[in-house]
């Protein structure tokens, strides 16, 4: 009886180490939590094929690259050249995921691997055939960077002559021909003429739009977009101008007609000058206060034009007092006489009063003080 009881201990004994070096061996069981570990002969491994695409093995995920783009699995089962499965994504979203097959089994050759039994639904390609080892982990050794490209570009993308560039938030990644990436800094920046440029240089430049930036590593090149303003003046004149026009629209009825009368006033600062505008917009007595700086006539017009009738608007360096009125008129009674002349000059004791609407640091004047439109016509 003894003899039995050491033959079961001696079989139990064999059972309890046989499971741990399936266990081990295997490079983990059944999936959960954060994934299992890959076998040792494929952790921190990259492969390619011959048509750009590549996975890389890290310890408990593996992800594509190359054509494929990105898109990362986490390891739920694997078996040292057996069977390796995974599920898409992170945790917060496997009780939804399907689990997916990598492959039966693999066989490892030198520099290759040949994949069997690959179903991967959720990837545009399986891995099936022969693959070539890359490197290890993300890649090292000698390698070409293939482009460049910036992503986010710099915070500030708007400047006025004469301020200085400032490129803190901008990222340059550079892409490697081994489908790796990273972030570099040692990069050269140009103007469009080829002139060096670097974060803290004075920006003068003539003002336009979308003007580009070269990011340069070696041969090749990237660029970001600033927009340049003119340097806000530190004394303006501001001009005036008048623009008055009728039209008449007629209806299927042609005894009834629709007049409609237009004044536009133009308060206008020299390039660099702004004019501002309160956030939400002028109150009632802002309004008021700013339609005081325009002295203007109207003759010949019915019904008679008022000041007191615009509205107040901005538009960069021009600020606008704009009437836009219709009269409704039958032949049969008193029609609207759509023509005649508005004339407008800015008001010199006013001038003052402007100052605060505006972007100037210094004096404000008035060099127009008078504009007419005698084209007020149907």
């Amino acid at each position: 009886m003894k003899n039995v009881f050491k033959i079961l201990g001696v079989i139990a004994l064999a059972a309890v180490i046989g499971f741990g070096f399936v266990s081990c061996g295997g490079g983990g069981g059944g999936g959960g939590g954060d994934g299992v570990p890959l076998p040792k002969n494929l952790k921190n491994t990259k492969w390619k094929n011959g048509d750009g695409y590549g996975i890389e093995f890290s310890e408990k995920t593996f992800k594509k690259y190359g054509q494929w783009g990105a898109g990362e699995m986490t390891c739920f089962s694997a078996k040292e050249n057996g069977k390796i499965t995974g599920k898409l994504g992170s945790s917060n979203v496997w009780d939804y995921m399907d689990e997916e097959t990598i492959c039966t089994s693999y066989t490892i050759t030198g520099n290759t691997i040949v994949f069997v039994g690959s179903d991967t639904p959720s990837w545009d390609k399986l891995l099936e055939g022969t693959w070539t080892k890359e490197s290890s982990g993300t890649g090292g050794g000698d390698k070409t960077i293939s482009y460049i490209y910036v992503n986010p570009s710099p915070t500030k993308t708007t400047y006025r002559v004469g301020e200085t560039l400032d490129t803190t938030g901008m990222v340059v990644t550079a892409y490697y021909d081994d489908y790796t990436d990273g972030v570099i800094t040692d990069y050269t920046m140009e103007l469009e003429d080829g002139t060096a440029i670097k974060h803290g240089d004075t920006i003068s430049l003539t003002p336009k739009d979308y003007y580009h930036i070269t990011i340069k590593k070696g041969d090749i090149n990237s660029y970001f977009s600033i927009n340049i303003k003119a340097a806000i003046p530190s004394s303006a004149e501001v001009g005036i101008t008048v623009n008055a026009k009728a039209s008449v629209k007629s209806y299927p009825n042609p005894l009834y007609h629709d007049y409609i009368n237009t004044v536009t006033i133009t308060l206008t600062l020299p390039d660099g000058g702004e004019w501002i505008r309160p956030n939400g917009g002028f109150t009632d007595e802002q309004e008021e206060a700013i339609k005081s700086w325009v002295s203007m006539t109207s003759t010949g017009t019915s019904p008679a034009v008022s000041t007191w009738d615009f509205y107040v608007s901005v538009s960069g360096n021009k600020l606008l007092l704009t009437y836009d009125k219709s009269e409704d008129s039958t032949m049969g009674s008193n029609p609207v006489t759509a023509k005649g002349t508005v004339t407008a000059s800015i008001v010199q004791e006013k001038v003052s009063e402007m100052k605060p609407y505006t972007n100037i640091t210094g004096t404000v004047t008035a060099s127009t003080e008078t504009a007419s439109d005698s084209n007020w016509s149907n």
